[in-house]
């Protein structure tokens, strides 16, 4: 699949099969993350932690039903969850670097026939939760930023066009 197909075809997925993500295709994934651009070229304050264990996804769909009264999990059989040290030359660039690397990771796992969404609450509440943290294994200095669920979609796709307003000048 070229890149701009893989672009156009993205979309946001909420319903996911059982079917586990075969190990070829995550590290498909994996690698797409490593090439995405990270601030500063700060790749060692990032940390990628894959959870496929039925427990520990259960315990984040907990956590999400009791902070939002929702699954936020949508009931994936991977989860992908971008962690970062916070960056004191320019605070909060380890929130736009975890957005490249989420970004980068949803365009390959479209490539490689998957579906993902972008979990950014599931970030937030394992950032707050030192249980969970603990569970998760973040690594010490590190907090969760952003999250992306994984897997095969259940339900037939929407084809929705979006338009985002541009201003030339």
């Amino acid at each position: 699949m070229e890149v701009l197909e893989a672009i156009q075809q993205r979309h946001s997925v909420r319903q996911y099969t059982t079917q586990v993500v075969e190990e070829e295709k995550l590290q498909t994934i994996l690698a797409a993350a490593a090439a995405a651009p990270v601030g500063m070229g700060q790749y060692k304050t990032m940390h990628l932690t894959v959870v496929q264990q039925p427990e520990i996804l259960a315990k984040l769909a907990e956590a999400g039903k009791a902070a939002f009264g929702r699954d936020l999990t949508y009931g994936a059989p991977t989860l992908i969850i971008v962690s970062a040290a916070p960056s004191e030359q320019v605070p909060g660039m380890e929130k736009y670097s975890s957005a490249t690397i989420l970004e980068n990771m949803m365009l390959a796992a479209t490539s490689e026939g998957l579906g993902s969404v972008f979990l950014l609450a599931v970030a937030a509440i394992a950032s707050q939760s030192e249980e969970l943290r603990q569970l998760l294994q973040i690594p010490d200095g590190q907090l969760p930023t952003a999250a992306m669920a994984l897997g095969y979609e259940a339900s037939t796709p929407r084809q929705t066009k979006h338009e985002i307003a541009v201003t030339r000048l």
